[in-house]
């Protein structure tokens, strides 16, 4: 089955080979009409509320439910308001949208007590969301994740989505039920594309920072890797819309080959500590 997938910032991207994937998209950046594109297999919804955050603002959960009740046709995901920092805050505005009569995703953040996480399982949450890991180092991500999952690690009794998670070692260690990232969209952006050897720069001239993406395979490898996908390297090449579409969806076809083989179950045993 693997996990589901959702890439942020490609919506309203025209691909010349539809990649049938999943999308993310927030009220933060859509607060009219959400644009969910025809090629998009199923839509996450985020309420945007750690962008604003970090904006200095804060989202109006009232404005943010009659947007989803307005839309709700769109979304297969929505999230509830989470607040930064505060867990019963978050728990307060979930239990808002769910008195409400929505149904949106909770979320449980690095540095909460779990006491929080079994909350939201014994009120009935089986699909939940956690974050709060964009500024932790690697280290601290991990250890995190493992908690979680050494204490739910079967996907079919709680199911978790990871918040800008998408790295190949992390997507393969967790039995995530599903991930978001914009990974995709930025390396597309900025003429790279992701790779089985690592992100390489199809074309640096975007980007001098990401001059020194290269791997160790040749070009000429590259390009029977790309075309094997059923992408253009030449179109990817070019800086032109239609060339950061190519780049997006070549990266896309990549990750998504990783989620295939994400773990149905977490072994604890595998790596790192065990829960005393």
């Amino acid at each position: 089955m693997g996990i589901q997938l959702y890439h942020g910032n490609i919506s309203g991207s025209k691909f010349r080979v539809s990649p049938a994937c999943g999308a993310i998209d927030s009220f933060a950046d859509f607060p009219k009409k959400p644009p969910r594109s025809e090629w998009c297999s199923s839509y996450f919804f985020d309420s945007g509320a750690f962008s604003v955050w970090r904006r200095g603002g804060v989202v109006d959960i009232n404005a943010y439910m009659a947007h989803l009740k307005q839309y709700m046709p769109l979304f297969d995901v929505y999230a509830a308001l989470d607040v930064i920092g505060d867990a019963e805050k978050s728990w307060d505005a979930w239990r808002t949208m769910k008195d409400a009569g929505l149904n949106p995703l909770p979320a449980f953040h690095s540095g909460e007590s779990f006491e929080w996480l079994y909350k939201y399982v014994e009120a009935g949450e089986k699909y939940i969301g956690i974050g709060g890991v964009a500024e932790t180092s690697g280290d601290q991500r991990r250890r995190f994740f493992r908690e979680v999952f050494q204490r739910f690690p079967d996907p079919s009794v709680v199911g978790f989505h990871g918040y800008g998670v998408l790295d190949e070692g992390t997507l393969l260690e967790f039995p995530w039920k599903s991930c978001d990232s914009r990974t995709a969209s930025l390396l597309g952006r900025f003429g790279s594309v992701m790779t089985p050897w690592g992100p390489y720069s199809i074309n640096p001239n975007l980007d001098a920072d990401r001059t020194s993406w290269r791997t160790t395979m040749g070009v000429d490898a590259l390009r029977a890797w790309v075309e094997g996908l059923g992408g253009d390297w030449e179109l990817a090449e070019k800086a032109t819309p239609a060339g950061k579409h190519e780049r997006i969806w070549i990266s896309i076809q990549h990750l998504e080959s990783i989620a295939k083989k994400g773990p149905t179950t977490y072994n604890p045993r595998m790596k790192g500590f065990l829960l005393q």
